[in-house]
């Protein structure tokens, strides 16, 4: 999928969208379809870097309870939602009953959501969160994150 925030602004969060607009508002830009038959569910991993224009990059970051961040900070993270089958990883749980976790994991494969569940076809909505600083530079910022579904068996 090619999901965009838009034009980032240090005034505000800005959210991805399916559609590479961006949002200020949070939207979940795209979904994970899971199904499989392994005895003991599946893990979801991720790999990819953060977001770059050139030589300059927007910091990862790891946001607890809050719905965007700091703006006028530069920060880029992921979170995501489903259904009670599957379980996020702390610190990426957005949740629309408490205030959702972000976090991302730059240049390593990292584990960010499960399932025991090995029967049914399982959903889960990305989100993408961008603060930058009034001193960020320039350009056009983008990464490439590749998704890993294993079955656990």
């Amino acid at each position: 999928n090619a999901i965009g925030f838009g034009t980032l602004t240090s005034g505000g969060p800005r959210y991805a969208t399916y559609d590479g607009a961006g949002s200020g508002s949070a939207t979940a830009a795209h979904n994970l379809t899971i199904s499989t038959n392994a005895s003991s569910g599946f893990s979801i991993t991720y790999s990819g870097s953060t977001l770059t224009s050139g030589g300059n990059t927007i910091s990862v970051a790891t946001i607890t309870n809050d719905t965007n961040g700091t703006p006028g900070t530069e920060q880029f993270a992921i979170s995501a939602s489903s259904t009670a089958a599957v379980r996020a990883t702390s610190g990426y749980d957005y949740s629309f009953e408490v205030n959702p976790d972000w976090n991302f994991v730059a240049g390593t494969t990292t584990e960010f959501a499960s399932s025991s569940n090995s029967t049914s076809t399982q959903f889960i909505d990305m989100y993408y969160l961008a603060n930058i600083a009034g001193s960020t530079e320039a350009g056009s910022y983008q990464t490439t994150i590749n998704y890993i579904a294993t079955g656990n068996f």
